[in-house]
């Protein structure tokens, strides 16, 4: 069900690259004719990238990065959330590690949630558990060194499958594509960056331990436990839930507002929750900073529409919280994950802490 009416405020590369990210899985042929011509380039920058990382230190602190082969938009700071809340739960003491994307702060810096100038989704990540703290840093080496200072007992690399200079003891990776040959999970990925969505191919799969693939039960599992370089293989899918006590009256033309990678992504999902679609969909820059000139604007844009109430996401809804009025009412959208097996990401890590404290090795 889509928006009766969309506003995208997005900046105009935001706006071009969802247009051509678009068609990434049935480019033009012009478009795989220059991708294929600068993939050895990206290969070359990326192979040097993690050429350059330093060995581990022997756990712990256990060191898991968590990343993906395309730009946003595959569940990754939901599967944060749940990992940090469920071993925080367990009594494990945890930092994680974020760039601060869209932050004028550079760090390192541990984040408060009432700090309005760090990231977005150092804040969001912040506000899980009181046992764990967010450390965000441009220079992630030097926000590395801080974690390890704090002697958590897992360190969480947000963001991080690509990146120089991070030492860890295993990937976790978020596929997008995949298809099963002979019971295997095979990776797929499409164009690269700048041509298309993704930061690497699907050869960057084989550096991970564990691959996260999105589905739910009915939609096609059992899922092969293992992938290609006996990666292990794990199911999740997400389910939207209304976070805040005050739900949209039944019938009330509602409103929706997200700054996110894939925005249709999100409308839908509450168009599904709802069991009908937006009157009003507006859409502004990943991290996009909310000011009150911004929310004024959405808010008249919303009263010509006949919106009586609002839909946002727990990411956004951290930086609205300072500007958005009493009326008309905004509802938070959270995300939560939900494993398909009995086997979880929190199983896997807390798996290989335990094998860490005890003086086993940690491999992949």
């Amino acid at each position: 069900m889509n928006a009766d009416r969309i506003l995208d405020w997005r900046g105009p590369g935001p706006r071009l690259a969802a247009r051509v990210w678009g068609r990434a899985a049935a480019p033009p042929a012009w478009l795989r004719g220059v991708a294929w011509a600068t993939a050895p380039v990206n290969h070359s920058v990326l192979t040097r990238r993690v050429a350059a990382r330093a060995l581990p230190p022997p756990a712990p602190p256990l060191i898991v990065s968590l990343g993906n082969l395309r730009v946003g938009g595959t569940g990754k700071t939901p599967i944060a959330l749940d990992l940090i809340r469920r071993l925080g739960e367990r009594g494990y003491r945890g930092v994680v590690v974020t760039r601060g994307h869209a932050s004028p702060l550079r760090g390192p810096l541990r984040v408060e949630v009432a700090n309005v100038r760090a990231g977005d989704e150092a804040r969001l990540l912040a506000a899980v558990s009181p046992s764990w703290t967010v450390i965000q840093a441009a220079d992630r080496v030097a926000g590395l060194a801080l974690a390890r200072s704090l002697a958590p007992a897992v360190i969480l690399l947000e963001d991080a499958h690509q990146s120089a200079g991070l030492p860890r003891h295993a990937d976790v990776l978020i596929l997008d594509r995949w298809r099963v040959e002979d019971g295997e999970m095979v990776p797929l990925a499409g164009p690269l960056l700048p041509w298309g969505p993704y930061r690497e191919g699907p050869d960057g799969a084989l550096r991970a331990a564990i691959w996260l693939v999105e589905g739910s039960p009915a939609s096609g599992g059992p899922w092969p436990g293992v992938g290609g370089g006996g990666s292990r293989v794990l199911a999740f899918h997400r389910e939207m839930r209304l976070a805040t006590a005050a739900s949209p009256d039944p019938g009330a033309a509602w409103g929706v507002i997200s700054g996110l990678a894939r925005p249709e992504l999100f409308e839908a999902g509450c168009a599904r929750l709802l069991d009908r679609a937006p009157r009003l969909a507006i859409r502004v820059d990943d991290h996009a900073t909310y000011t009150t000139r911004l929310v004024t604007r959405a808010l008249a844009a919303g009263s010509v529409a006949g919106v009586t109430c609002w839909l946002t996401t727990t990411k956004d809804a951290v930086k609205l919280a300072a500007v958005w009025p009493e009326q008309p009412p905004l509802t938070v959208v959270e995300m939560a994950i939900v494993w398909n097996q009995n086997e979880t990401l929190p199983d896997f890590v807390e798996e290989r802490l335990r094998g860490a404290i005890a003086g086993a090795p940690v491999s992949r």
